[in-house]
């Protein structure tokens, strides 16, 4: 039981400093940048492109590709457990194809604190498109680097836009890509831009790290488990 319980220990203790990090990103940007005033839309820094329409009369399109849904855009982060594929025209793929660091805002959410949020592609899945519930936004990196926009629009000053802007239907509140354009954004100095990403991607690292200690964390526990069961420890 002593060693099942120190191997607890650890995996609740690497969850909390993972936590931490996720909030500290968040908090660092708040520091850098939380005094800045907004001076562009959105719109003159980034092209925006909304996602394709999932439905039955697909089945029949030339080209299977794999699709982003709202399920797999979380704020700040993405979670492709599970990325599901839909059939479209080569013009629609060509229109709708992601690259790695463009954003993704949700176009509708029974919660209205959840429309706009936004997550950042990171390129992991080749060829992906995204649905139409999610509105692309491809930045310009010359005026403005991604994650900075990222932590803008996930912040309570940058999300307020979408909060305010957004629509009530059946109870699913929504967005539009104009919407999206419009949003206020801040163009901070591209000096302290730069600064701000090193610190992300450091950050980034060490959560990278630790994700993989705590699934390792996982396996010990699970085998400490079994061994406690069969009298072994």
């Amino acid at each position: 039981a002593g060693t099942l319980d120190q191997a607890d220990a650890i995996r609740a203790k690497r969850r909390q400093v993972l936590a931490h990090l996720d909030s500290l990103t968040q908090s660092i940007f708040h520091d850098m940048f939380g005094r800045d005033e907004a001076t562009a839309e959105f719109g003159d820094v980034a092209e925006i492109q909304g996602g394709l329409q999932v439905s039955a009369k697909r089945a029949a399109l030339p080209v299977e590709v794999p699709y982003l849904r709202v399920a797999n855009a979380h704020r700040g982060r993405l979670d492709l457990a599970e990325v599901k594929t839909l059939r479209a025209t080569e013009a629609e793929v060509d229109r709708t194809r992601l690259r790695k660091y463009d954003l993704l805002f949700v176009e509708g959410h029974a919660n209205p604190l959840e429309v706009g949020r936004v997550a950042m592609w990171d390129g992991s899945v080749a060829g992906c498109v995204h649905q139409n519930h999610l509105i692309r936004g491809r930045i310009d990196k010359q005026r403005l680097l991604p994650v900075v926009a990222l932590h803008w629009f996930n912040s309570v000053a940058g999300a307020d836009h979408f909060r305010r802007a957004g629509r009530t239907t059946s109870g699913l509140n929504t967005i539009s890509a104009s919407t999206v354009r419009s949003a206020p954004i801040v163009l901070p100095d591209r000096g302290l831009q730069t600064q701000f990403a090193d610190r992300v991607r450091q950050i980034e690292g060490t959560k990278s790290r630790l994700h993989a200690a705590v699934a390792a964390d996982g396996e010990l526990f699970a085998s400490l488990q079994s061994r406690a069961f069969r009298g072994e420890l």
